[in-house]
């Protein structure tokens, strides 16, 4: 992938600024910058949050469809399944520290 678009947040999570980046820069960027992007972070970040949803998305019945949500606010990935029409979704929460 060429180029990727990064939205900058605020503390609130609200996106500010779009800006488009070539991937391949993106190492020359940060070297030596403390506490900028780190590819094995991401990675293993990646990594952990496909590991988690793959493990809920197992429990699913067959057929079954979910949403999965960023919430900013708290830092976690809410997994919403949905049920019958009129039911409320199951929610399951998963925090950073609760990843592998």
């Amino acid at each position: 992938m060429p180029r990727i678009v990064v939205g900058l947040r605020n503390d609130a999570g609200v996106v500010r600024e779009l800006r488009p980046l070539e991937t391949m820069k993106i190492p020359r960027m940060v070297r030596g910058k403390q506490d900028m992007w780190d590819p094995s972070a991401c990675l293993n970040f990646g990594k952990a949050v496909l590991e988690w949803l793959q493990q809920q998305v197992r429990q699913l019945p067959a057929g079954a469809s979910a949403l999965l949500r960023y919430v900013p606010a708290e830092g976690a990935l809410l997994l919403l399944r949905q049920h019958g029409e009129g039911e409320a979704p199951a929610a399951k929460r998963a925090a950073p520290s609760e990843w592998p």
